[in-house]
């Protein structure tokens, strides 16, 4: 995951968006794959930009969860 930023193909089958009911605009999705693969090999960047992308003290609090209990599954 990750490894490129191509929504050519038929993104449906590979991400499933449960919310909103019929939903199909990846336009934001996309937009967040491309930073990601932007950011490989550059630390600096992701740090000084993923509070565009994310809220920092949720993510922490996230990665923070499943790592307490063990649900590395589901990250």
């Amino acid at each position: 995951m990750f490894k490129t930023a191509d929504f050519t193909g038929d993104v449906k089958a590979d991400l499933e968006a449960r919310y909103p009911k019929d939903f199909t605009d990846y336009t934001n999705l996309k937009r967040l794959f491309t930073w990601v693969v932007s950011c490989a090999g550059n630390p600096t960047k992701f740090k000084s930009e993923v509070e565009q992308y994310f809220n920092k003290e949720y993510l922490l609090a996230y990665y923070i969860v499943t790592e307490l209990f063990g649900m590395v599954d589901s990250r």
